[in-house]
């Protein structure tokens, strides 16, 4: 009888310790103008980046804050433009809508859930625009031509390069990422030998300007978004100016948006209401 008393007490606390255990990684973490961010959601973020759970926190509040804005200024992606983007994409890709909602599927992603995020990832380029309206300035060919000769490093030709490509459908899922935290549902990832024989310029250029173990910037194509991490490069040459001047204005044009847009959000962040209830 003892035994039996004492078996139940052991189950009992087990159970509440479960329980307890559910309810606060469920438990919401931090309200950012109304939007909660709970216990889970950064931790699922942390462990899908391998980033911790401030980086994690930081890029949520980040995203909290965005939906704040896109709601604020009314930014709206229609069903038209919605179902044009797809289009192009599926196009882009040699297939028909229908078909790439099945290689949607066959990845884990339904189409409800990739209209959703195609068109939160629309609004947030829209806003990002706004946001861009009337502060980028234009960079002047002495400041390109003064990066060029300030970084020899960058701006020689290779034959070829070895890459670990990624590739998403969102933007966002590039941030911080690595083949250890891709995720195969959200992001794609591959090692690959590009040969800048056969490769758009822009992209061999922007190869080229990135160090060795370093990722490129994340860039936009037709069928969504693409990050290279460079692991090797091969056959150098030297560059002239006149051939990587696009790819350094390409990569100053992103710092200062970069820079903009950064400035922007900490402002919005200032004044945004966030209340901390916990954290992780």
């Amino acid at each position: 009888m003892i035994l039996k008393k004492s078996l139940f007490a052991a189950l009992c606390g087990l159970f509440l310790s479960v329980n307890a255990n559910a309810v606060l990684v469920d438990a919401v973490s931090v309200i950012v103008d109304n939007e909660p961010i709970t216990i889970y959601e950064i931790f699922r973020l942390s462990k899908q980046y391998n980033i911790s759970s401030k980086e994690a926190l930081d890029i949520l509040v980040r995203q909290k804050l965005e939906l704040s804005q896109i709601k604020q200024m009314n930014i709206q992606v229609d069903d038209f433009a919605l179902n044009q983007q797809i289009e192009a994409i599926a196009a882009k890709n040699g297939v028909s809508v229908q078909e790439f909602y099945r290689l949607l599927l066959g990845e884990g992603l339904s189409a409800d859930a990739y209209r959703m995020e195609l068109k939160q990832t629309m609004q947030r380029e829209k806003l990002y625009q706004y946001i861009m309206s009337g502060k980028y300035q234009s960079i002047e060919d002495d400041h390109l031509l003064a990066y060029y000769n300030a970084n020899p490093e960058e701006f020689k030709r290779y034959e070829s390069f070895d890459v670990i490509k990624f590739e998403s459908y969102d933007d966002q899922n590039l941030v911080n990422i690595s083949n250890e935290s891709a995720d195969n549902q959200t992001v794609k990832f591959s090692e690959e030998k590009l040969f800048s024989a056969d490769e758009n310029p822009n992209i061999i250029a922007m190869l080229s300007m990135t160090k060795i173990g370093a990722q490129t910037p994340v860039m936009q194509t037709k069928n969504g978004f693409v990050r290279y991490s460079v692991t090797a490069k091969n056959g150098e040459n030297a560059v002239a100016f006149e051939q990587v001047k696009n790819a350094i204005m390409a990569k100053l044009a992103s710092r200062q948006e970069s820079s903009i847009i950064k400035e922007y959000f900490e402002t919005v962040k200032a004044r945004a209401s966030i209340t901390v209830i916990r954290l992780p």
